[in-house]
């Protein structure tokens, strides 16, 4: 892996994790633990119920209970990155504690670590294995590639096909299509267009913010059910800004659901610090 394009690939595998196409591999089947619904899931849909009465009422309702609910995951992937042109083979090792934490391990096909991340709702910490250095930032600091209405929650529903919170209580508008239905309209700055198949699943989501000129396009395939949930193990991604541009495709070969995860990430002595 090419030193120069290494802080660019720590920096922004927080969004290329979320990108994939058709892969040669196979996907291995996991055995999930079963899923209890959350808390937070059972007032959002509240929320919707009491907020958002519409004739496209059954069809909200559908979605939501198509969401995957969960305490923790653990995501084994395969993935091939291209930033700014330059490509890149690597295999992602993704754990989530539930609106906590998001932690990856970036590894180059011969099984070496080259970066390690932290993501938690206020910030952003990564590990420069090649270069060792530590670098921590403001959440914020990934604003520079997205639109400024993703939070950490964003994250965590891109990362499992998820539609936003935001957009399902938004003003939108609905369209039947044949087999699938289309749900699009604006969230302040940002213009959302969103495709869903006959299981209520996201296939597609298209974001565009005006005011910063960024874009994202994320399109979701192959489901396999897990304790009853479905959840896509293929994804493409597709995110523009001024001046950068990054797409690539990751396969998940291995899920596991509400798993006990570790989150290691110590920082050696070695290592400067780069704030």
């Amino acid at each position: 892996m090419k030193r120069s394009i290494l802080n660019k690939l720590a920096y922004l595998t927080i969004l290329v994790v979320f990108s994939g196409c058709s892969s040669k591999h196979s996907i291995v089947q996991p055995t999930i633990a079963t899923v209890q619904p959350q808390p937070e899931a059972i007032s959002f849909s509240a929320k919707i119920s009491t907020e958002k009465a519409s004739p496209n009422r059954a069809l909200v309702d559908k979605i939501i209970a198509a969401k995957v609910i969960f305490n923790s995951i653990s995501i084994r992937a395969k993935a091939n990155l291209t930033i700014d042109n330059l490509n890149n083979d690597v295999n992602l090792n993704i754990r989530i504690s539930d609106d906590q934490a998001i932690w990856i391990s970036v590894t180059a096909l011969a099984g070496v670590e080259v970066a390690r991340i932290l993501i938690s709702p206020d910030s952003v910490k990564i590990l420069d294995r090649i270069e060792n250095v530590y670098v921590k930032k403001p959440f914020k600091y990934i604003h520079q590639f997205v639109s400024h209405q993703v939070n950490f929650r964003t994250l965590q529903a891109i990362i499992l096909g998820n539609p936003l919170d935001e957009i399902l209580i938004a003003e939108s508008n609905f369209a039947d299509l044949t087999g699938k239905s289309a749900l699009s309209g604006m969230l302040n700055t940002m213009a959302f267009d969103l495709i869903f198949d006959q299981n209520s699943k996201l296939t597609s989501m298209d974001l565009i913010d005006y005011k910063s000129s960024q874009s994202m396009k994320v399109s979701y395939a192959r489901f396999i059910s897990l304790s009853d949930q479905l959840i896509p193990h293929v994804l493409i991604l597709r995110s523009e800004a001024p001046g950068r541009q990054i797409s690539g495709s990751v396969e998940y070969n291995r899920v596991e659901l509400n798993v006990p995860v570790e989150l290691p990430f110590t920082v050696p002595q070695r290592f400067s610090i780069k704030n």
